[in-house]
């Protein structure tokens, strides 16, 4: 049976801040979280309600996310700065510190409605389907990335060429420093201009050649540079 037909429900969407080819789920429903914990802490503002032991509960499917939530009392000595979205992880460990009641979460697995008719999920199941389907929607609706901005709770972030980086900071550090004189060299070699170079599937050829030996990753790069 449909068990939130008689329920009174808040439902709420809005877009994500990140950099479209590198923002991950655990920073949408992380965001999400963040949402719900201002949305709390305005209303206990609003009626004057300073501290609170009620239990706060979240459901989602996301297991990083939720035990990020589930370890915040440790995040000073727990949190990695280099970690994926951290700067989400932070602003959360902010807003619970400053959000009346006992903030915890449980999984539920995703899209059970795969599998299962929507009538025999459980309510957390159920909610689980409805607010993939907000979230699908106002994806659609916007067609332009919403850039990374900067969250309470972190005193410092690494940005290149204007762009907040939240994952892989190594990986962008590298990229930085050696990707354009790279492909500078590589168009010259080839004579190719950016359009030509950008042909090329460069994603899936690094994953193959990352799939050989060193030796033979050596020989495949030299043979296809004429070196």
């Amino acid at each position: 049976m449909d068990l939130l037909s008689n329920q009174e429900i808040v439902e709420s969407a809005a877009q994500s801040d990140g950099h479209p080819s590198t923002i991950t789920s655990l920073r949408t429903e992380s965001l999400a979280v963040l949402a719900i914990m201002y949305y709390v802490r305005a209303l206990c503002h609003y009626h004057s309600i300073p501290t609170s032991p009620s239990k706060i509960q979240y459901h989602f499917d996301n297991e990083e996310a939720l035990r990020r939530l589930n370890t915040l009392p440790e995040f000073a000595d727990t949190a990695n700065p280099l970690a994926t979205d951290y700067d989400v992880w932070a602003a959360l460990h902010e807003a619970a510190l400053s959000t009346p009641g006992h903030h915890f979460g449980t999984h539920v697995k995703g899209h059970q409605d795969g599998t299962k008719l929507l009538e025999n999920l459980s309510a957390e199941a159920q909610l689980n389907v409805r607010m993939d389907e907000i979230a699908g929607t106002c994806r659609l609706s916007h067609s332009k990335p919403l850039n990374t901005r900067t969250h309470k709770g972190h005193n410092i972030v690494l940005t290149i060429n204007g762009n907040i980086i939240t994952s892989h900071m190594h990986n962008a550090l590298r990229f930085e420093k050696t990707a354009r004189p790279l492909q500078e060299y590589i168009m010259q070699k080839q004579g190719w201009d950016e359009h030509i170079f950008h042909m090329v599937d460069w994603k899936n050829l690094g994953k193959y050649l990352s799939s050989l030996p060193f030796v033979k990753q050596v020989n495949v790069i030299k043979m296809s540079q004429s070196w």
